[in-house]
């Protein structure tokens, strides 16, 4: 009976003083300076000097107290990690990582790792925030459990990190490149303007007695023929966007491209403020506001090939009428 209880009193005594720090690094200065430490106590010790002795005292204590405040340093900060709404694969985005210091004694050289790239913050007094760029190649949802700060603070000769668990999401959106609508396969046949100014044309076959200024030369080298583009009004017209991820229809290579398609059609239309219908397997709206947009594009993220039939009997744009420019 009592050698449990001594047992438990073990156990608490433990947990209470846990291993402040995840992982221990020595710097080239801390190797140097112990090689100096192990050199004078082993010259105290056989000479017998009292101020070789007392030289090495000093330095060991220095020690102790780079511990003590190492450990006062990384203690009380909480860590904030901000993502943009809209990320995209392929381009630069930033990303922020927010300190805030939760007590009165200033923090120094503190530094955050998030997504493989460090956060470097000289000083923090109450808060402090610091960007990165950051590119990332795939689509998806990404998750990031925890982050990892450390210090050298406060003479360098070791870099103490810890973990900090955040639990954070985000989304990737698709690449989003320059696109065109062609009439093959769809009952609509307005597209987008390629100099992003929110009006629309209509691309049709060129016909002897109509305006050779007309003329989409960089859309008709494309396209294999002549094309002519109208203007057109676009207030009141809705589009039909209808995406499949059907195994039936793609192997992983051409879905990836009907996936960029979409996306960037979406996102043209979106940001010139176009109405449209979105359809897929998965959700089906009217894009009306900005988290409409959002749910599509996060929809189209993490999106992945299924085993269901293609969308076939409701008309409108799908990933063959789209076309990068």
């Amino acid at each position: 009976m009592k050698r449990s209880l001594k047992m438990k009193l073990l156990r608490t005594l433990f947990s209470k003083h846990k291993f402040p720090y995840s992982k221990i690094k020595i710097t080239r200065q801390g190797t140097f300076y112990i090689l100096v430490l192990i050199i004078l106590g082993f010259a105290a010790f056989n000479s017998g000097n009292n101020m070789i002795y007392l030289i090495f005292a000093i330095a060991l204590s220095l020690m102790g107290v780079s511990s003590y405040l190492a450990v006062k340093n990384l203690f009380n900060i909480e860590i904030k990690v901000e993502f943009p709404q809209e990320i995209y694969a392929n381009k630069e985005t930033f990303i922020s990582v927010f300190l805030v210091n939760l007590e009165k004694r200033k923090k120094f050289v503190i530094e955050v790792e998030l997504l493989g790239k460090v956060f470097h913050f000289d000083l923090l007094e109450k808060q402090a925030k610091k960007n990165e760029n950051f590119t990332f190649v795939r689509r998806g949802k990404y998750e990031i459990k925890k982050v990892s700060i450390s210090s050298s603070y406060p003479f360098g000769f070791f870099t103490r990190e810890k973990e900090r668990i955040i639990n954070e999401t985000f989304y990737v959106f698709p690449e989003i490149r320059n696109v065109f609508i062609t009439q093959k396969n769809s009952f609509q046949s307005n597209t987008l303007k390629q100099d992003n100014d929110g009006d629309f044309y209509s691309i049709d076959d060129y016909k002897e007695g109509l305006d050779a200024r007309k003329i989409s030369w960089k859309i008709s080298a494309k396209l294999g023929e002549e094309k002519v583009i109208t203007l057109a009004n676009s207030e009141g017209t809705d589009f039909v966007v209808i995406f499949n991820n059907s195994k039936k229809m793609f192997d992983e290579d051409h879905f990836e491209i009907a996936v960029k398609k979409t996306a960037s059609l979406t996102y043209k239309l979106f940001h010139d403020r176009i109405n449209f219908m979105f359809i897929s397997h998965k959700i089906k709206l009217k894009c009306a506001s900005y988290e409409d947009y959002l749910k599509i594009m996060r929809y189209l993220s993490e999106v992945n090939l299924e085993d269901n039939e293609p969308i076939t009997k409701t008309k409108g744009i799908t990933h063959e009428n789209i076309e990068f420019i």
